[in-house]
Parts: structure tokens; C-alpha cells; sequence
């Protein structure tokens, strides 16, 4: 059974407010789009089968306390006032297989006090997380983490996730000091990751992953604005190499500008050969220095992530 009271312009919600409605059998409560500041806790007490509840666009500045091994399997918050980090009793929800927090003001992941095993996809995209470490996602099993547009300016945290993670998105960050190097160590570290997202994290290089015995799905490098057109780049002309590295790949941008080292003279990024990348002589190593937008994406079906579920 469901409930939609979506765009309602509610203030206040109570366990009673439902008269004689059966809410033992209620198993999604969608609330999206009110004005809600907080949920009483006698609510879940009724709410005994409740498997997704949704709160996105509200005012609420606090996740709802949740009794112990809770049913709730989705949990969305996204756009509300939550600030500083989510409560340590998120571990009740035992059952939890979603949590969305995009848009919020979190400074950190959620802390679980037991591993979680059944948590596989996170959502945090424009807080305000910055210097996570490994311990943020010690215990988890996450497949999915999306953490666009915060201001993350390290690639190590996530390597606790190394044995499950086949999802990241970390579009908007601030990578700007992760080299060459650092990436390909990265990458090499996270043996399953099949989509990966790095647009506009103000990268200057960028290994040359088609040297990996791993084929990505996905992989996004767009909107970066320091390329500088060398033969390091010429990888992303082997169509060989590429087709064999990813599903199908392609140069979505292909009127982004690329500077020539020296003269400083520009032309578009689809019409330069392999043959002038490499011209100068140059030796082709693993790593890419950008100067133009261009995104990667999947050729037999176009990939286009969502923000959230």
C-alpha cells in the first residue's frame, strides 16, 4: 500500500493523522514537496512494514529517529536543511539499501557503529564534505557513491570500497592535486569500478587507462579547461585501444579547444591527428594534461547518470 501527499504545503504530520487507515500494510510514504521541519517519533511505531519513505523538498533539519531494525529500505532526503553530520543511530535502519542526502549542508558521510551489508547505494552530492578518510566508509558495502559537487580534493577514502564499488561520481570536486600517478594507482586499486566521473574537479592529468586489463563502462572527464595537446594524449585516439577498454567510447565535445605547447595556437580537438599530437616528438607516457571539455561516453546507448534514484 502507498501514500502520495506530494505538494501539499504540510507543516505538521502525526501518527494519528491518518484516521483508520491500515498503516501496519503501508510500505511507501512519499511526503516530497512540503513544508515539514520534523516527523514525530511515535509515527514508526504504526509504520511497522514501511520500506520507502520519501521527504525530498522539505525544511528538515534533523533525519527522523528511526526505531531499532527498522523495515525502511529507502530512505530520501534530498533538499532539506540537514547540517554537520548525519546521527550514529542510522545503523538501526538495518534494513537500508538506499540512503539519498544530495543538497544538504552534511560535512560527513554517515557513521555506522556495525558493519552495514546491505547499504549499496549513497547519495550526497552538494554538501559539504571535504576531508573524508577511510574510516567514513569502514564496515560498508557500498556499489554506488555519489559525492558530486562537494569539495573532496582526495581519491585515498575511497579505497575502502575497493572490493565492491562499481559506481563513483565525483563530478564538481576539487582534484586538481591528484596526479597522474595518484590516479592510475587509483584506479589500478579499485579493481570493479566500471563508472567513474571526474568532469569539472579542475584535473591536469589524467592516466591512460586503456593500458588496463579492465574494461569501463563509463567514463566521464568533460568540462576540463587546461589540456595541453601532446602525444600523451594520443590515446584517446586509438580507437583500437579504446574499443577494447570500454564498451564503446566516443568524444562527445568535439569543438573544444586544445592548445599546442610552445606556439600556443588552438584548434578544435576533433579535427588534430594522432600524427600532430606527436609531432614535437614527445614521449607518449600514461599520463594526459587537459585544455578542453570533452566527455566520454557509451556509443551503443547513450549514458546519461541521474543525479539520485
Amino acid at each position: 500500500i502507498e501514500i502520495h501527499l506530494n505538494n501539499n504545503k504540510i507543516r505538521q504530520i502525526t501518527a494519528n493523522a491518518f484516521g483508520s487507515f491500515p498503516l501496519a500494510s503501508l510500505d511507501n510514504l512519499e511526503l516530497n514537496f512540503n513544508r515539514l521541519t520534523s516527523l514525530p517519533l511515535d509515527i514508526f511505531s504504526v509504520l511497522t512494514s514501511l520500506e520507502k519513505l520519501e521527504l525530498d523538498n522539505n525544511v528538515m533539519t534533523a533525519i527522523p529517529d528511526f526505531p531499532l531494525h527498522s523495515s525502511l529500505k529507502t530512505l530520501r532526503m534530498e533538499n532539506n536543511l540537514l547540517q554537520r553530520q548525519p546521527p550514529s543511530w542510522l545503523d538501526r535502519l538495518t534494513a537500508l539499501e538506499t540512503l539519498v542526502l544530495n543538497n544538504n549542508s552534511l560535512t560527513t558521510t554517515p557513521s555506522f557503529s556495525r558493519p552495514h551489508q546491505k547499504l549499496g547505494s549513497l547519495f550526497m552530492s552538494e554538501n559539504r564534505l571535504t576531508d573524508l578518510t577511510e574510516e567514513n566508509f569502514e564496515g560498508l558495502v557500498l556499489e554506488t557513491l555519489q559525492l558530486a559537487k562537494n569539495t573532496i580534493d582526495s581519491l585515498t577514502s575511497f579505497l575502502a570500497l575497493n572490493s565492491t564499488l562499481k559506481t563513483l561520481y565525483l563530478r564538481g570536486n576539487s582534484l586538481s592535486g591528484v596526479t597522474g600517478s595518484e590516479m592510475l594507482e587509483f584506479i589500478e586499486g579499485m579493481p570493479v569500478l566500471e563508472t567513474f566521473d571526474v568532469s569539472d574537479t579542475g584535473l591536469t592529468t589524467f592516466p591512460n587507462v586503456t593500458s588496463l586489463d579492465r574494461k569501463f563502462k563509463y567514463l566521464r572527464l568533460g568540462n576540463l579547461d587546461t589540456m595541453v595537446c601532446n602525444c600523451s594524449l594520443s590515446w584517446l585516439k586509438n580507437w583500437t585501444a579504446i574499443d577494447e577498454s570500454f564498451e564503446s567510447l566516443d568524444v562527445y565535445n568535439h569543438t573544444a579547444l586544445c592548445r599546442f605547447p610552445g606556439s600556443g595556437s588552438a584548434r578544435y580537438w576533433g579535427d588534430i591527428t594522432i600524427e600532430e599530437l606527436c609531432s614535437e616528438g614527445r614521449s607518449s607516457r600514461n599520463f594526459v594534461t587537459f585544455d578542453c571539455s570533452f566527455i566520454l561516453v557509451n556509443q551503443n546507448q547513450q549514458h546519461n547518470p541521474q543525479a539520485a534514484l
